[in-house]
């Protein structure tokens, strides 16, 4: 079992001290009368609820960052302030800061359930710190070997905040070491960054794991990822085919079972728009993992496709956009309806009517395959798709 000695030994961040202070705020178009008149009994109530929940929480405050000094009455202390954040909480009880420094005064006297308790409501709290609370309960979870809840902490805190390192660290690490045990939880997180449009780690993370020996077993889906994450990257597609991720990629087509697909996928960049290949690794209708998550081969290749269109598109580049699109459509299967509105938009720019009469006849008609792979989506319920449609 994995286990993180740096993160079990290192001290809890310090206390969440609030500095409270009154702040009246009158707009610039409100009437002496309105800035005049007396607060109601209600405002009044609620302010006094505030003062004294405030001044229990400065009181418990106090006394905590004594007890965390040491000395002989630290014990005592921490009861104290114990106490004094629990009435803070009884006037004020979605108060995250209060929340989190009893759970903290609690793990000091030994009471890791109670704390463990306080610290994830804490982290359940809507609020601009939410973040910081949701990684000390995901530290906390991983500090008590509850690792399954410590991953999925970790996961919401790099969902909600990609700036930071450190959680994607501990995902990737722990994850990696799953191959045997829980493959599916590394395969669950890729999508979760792909879903959250942090490509970069996505595609790092699946080349790493297909680097490391996952290609036996996962390497169909673990490439997909790859390819949903290519279509998210920011650039154009030479600079994509230039980047570390892409050599990294190639360098795998000797080592693996991937070979086929991993050079149709660099085709796609390598010849943008002059596309031959009906491309079958990846022109494949079985859903394969996509029934419980992501997406199947075949719409992260369309959505590369979409992508190096865009791309061209926006660089005023209309007949390689096109090639783009229309490759994106003429995969076996359901057309892709994403890649269809945008070459139509891309005859209408360039006055191409006899191209969007031509698309309009063999799509959009009664008996058009559009139609037709609408019907099957409301058959099979997949609302997403039939809002692609519309």
């Amino acid at each position: 079992m994995r286990v993180f000695h740096r993160f079990c030994t290192r001290p809890l961040p310090m206390l969440v001290v609030v500095l409270a202070a009154t702040v009246c705020a009158i707009s610039s178009n409100a009437s002496p009368a309105c800035t005049q008149q007396p607060p109601t009994r209600s405002t009044a109530e609620q302010e006094a609820t505030s003062t004294k929940a405030r001044g229990f929480f400065d009181a418990a405050v106090a006394l905590q960052i004594e007890a965390e000094k040491g000395g002989p009455d630290a014990q005592l202390r921490q009861r104290r302030a114990a106490m004094l954040y629990r009435k803070a909480l009884e006037l004020r009880p979605q108060s995250p800061a209060a929340l989190y420094n009893l759970g903290r005064a609690e793990r000091a006297l030994g009471d890791d359930a109670n704390a463990a308790k306080h610290f994830e409501l804490a982290a359940e709290v809507q609020g601009p710190k939410r973040v910081f609370y949701l990684q000390q309960w995901a530290d906390f979870l991983l500090d008590t070997q509850q690792w399954n809840q410590a991953m999925d902490a970790y996961t919401d805190v790099v969902r909600l905040e990609p700036r930071l390192e450190e959680p994607h660290r501990i995902l990737k690490d722990h994850y990696l070491g799953l191959q045997e045990r829980s493959p599916h939880r590394l395969l669950d997180y890729l999508w979760t960054l792909v879903d959250a449009r942090q490509p970069a780690r996505a595609a790092d993370l699946a080349l790493t794991a297909l680097e490391s020996g996952w290609t036996s077993r996962f390497g169909e889906e673990l490439l997909t990822v790859v390819a949903a994450s290519l279509a998210q990257m920011p650039g154009t597609p030479g600079q994509i085919l230039e980047s570390d991720l892409v050599a990294r990629l190639a360098g795998l087509q000797e080592e693996s079972n991937l070979e086929e697909g991993i050079a149709e996928l660099l085709t796609l960049y390598e010849t943008p728009g002059s596309y031959t290949d009906p491309f079958p690794w990846w022109n494949v209708a079985d859903n394969e993992w996509a029934e419980e998550r992501g997406i199947p081969r075949r719409a992260a290749f369309r959505a590369v496709l979409r992508s190096i269109g865009d791309d061209y598109r926006q660089r005023n580049h209309a007949e390689i956009a096109a090639a783009c699109y229309r490759a994106a459509i003429d995969l076996a299967g359901d057309p892709d309806p994403r890649a269809l509105r945008t070459l139509a938009t891309v005859y209408v720019e360039g006055n191409n009517l006899p191209a969007l009469n031509a698309l309009a006849i063999e799509y959009a008609n009664p008996e058009g395959r559009i139609f037709a792979a609408k019907n099957e989506a409301y058959r099979l319920g997949q609302l997403e798709t039939i809002l692609d449609y519309h």
